[in-house]
């Protein structure tokens, strides 16, 4: 499952700093992506020598056991529908480019990664993404979607349509 979506300048692999144990994720990219590496050893002395990066490293901490939770609690209490709905909503706001049509979800996107994004089968969302384009909501241009009805797609991800 896909737990998260990262923006530019955002950091993973951060567990394994502070604990020194192995990283308990994989990350994937969507598009071209630069990645650079910290040592734990680097990352501690920076720590010692500046205490007060620390309270936003544990900031950041906190708000992704915030996501966690949340994740955690629309995969045990949401429809696919909801969960579908949010994670558009998220691609929106990261890749979201506005177009004529609508709002461009400027990144290719399978229906497997979508389905490993909300915790379904690729099946179930298809028969989503097909509903959602039968009602207006999206049009899928595959490998994009484009969001022709934003509102209508916030309520669908509030459970209130």
């Amino acid at each position: 499952m896909t737990l998260i979506v990262l923006r530019k300048g955002d950091f993973f692999g951060d567990m394994s700093l502070l604990d020194g144990e192995p990283r308990s994720a994989a990350a994937i990219t969507a598009v071209e992506t630069e990645v650079l590496a910290l040592f734990r050893d680097d990352f501690m002395n920076f720590i010692i020598r500046y205490p007060p990066a620390s309270l936003e490293i544990l900031r950041v901490l906190s708000l992704r056991l915030r996501r966690m939770d949340e994740v955690l609690a629309e995969a045990i209490f949401q429809t696919a529908t909801v969960r579908l709905a949010r994670r558009l909503m998220e691609l929106m706001t990261i890749y979201g480019e506005e177009i004529e049509d609508g709002i461009l979800l400027n990144v290719s996107i399978t229906q497997s990664r979508l389905a490993e994004m909300v915790g379904a089968t690729r099946v179930t969302v298809n028969k989503e993404l097909a509903h959602m384009e039968s009602d207006g909501v999206l049009k899928r241009v595959e490998p994009k979607i484009i969001i022709l009805d934003d509102d209508q797609l916030r309520r669908r991800s509030t459970k209130l349509y």
